[in-house]
């Protein structure tokens, strides 16, 4: 079964809990790699600039605080196992990795609304309930 790094797991605790969930169980299913959850001032601008991200920060879910503590409604993900190369180009890897997230997010009743209907296939972010 595979399992989230230590690093994953670190940047995953920043998220809201339902996408944590929605990430945990999607691992125990095929192997990830956490790349973004919560996003400091000085990343989003990177992210920004660097053309990763279309929004200045405060405005990306990213970089959602509650009280004062980092709660992200956003998190970057990518198929991944130890030992392997990461692939950046999008493949059916990719399209597996979304369409379990999917069904996971389902499962769990969580809302999230996945980026690679905007381009950006390792993002999936939490939904606003209106």
């Amino acid at each position: 079964m595979p399992e989230l790094s230590k690093r994953c797991i670190d940047r995953l605790s920043e998220c809201h809990f339902d996408i944590q969930a929605v990430i945990v169980k999607t691992s125990s299913y095929l192997p990830i790699m956490v790349t973004w959850g919560w996003r400091g001032k000085e990343d989003q601008e990177e992210a920004y600039h660097g053309g990763k991200s279309s929004l200045r920060w405060p405005h990306s879910k990213h970089n959602r605080m509650v009280d004062g503590v980092p709660q992200s409604h956003a998190v970057d993900i990518i198929p991944f196992a130890l030992g392997e190369d990461i692939v950046w180009d999008v493949t059916d890897k990719w399209r597996l990795m979304a369409s379990y997230v999917w069904q996971v997010s389902i499962k769990k009743e969580v809302d999230l609304i996945w980026g690679g209907y905007f381009g950006d296939y390792s993002h999936f972010e939490k939904q606003e309930k209106t």
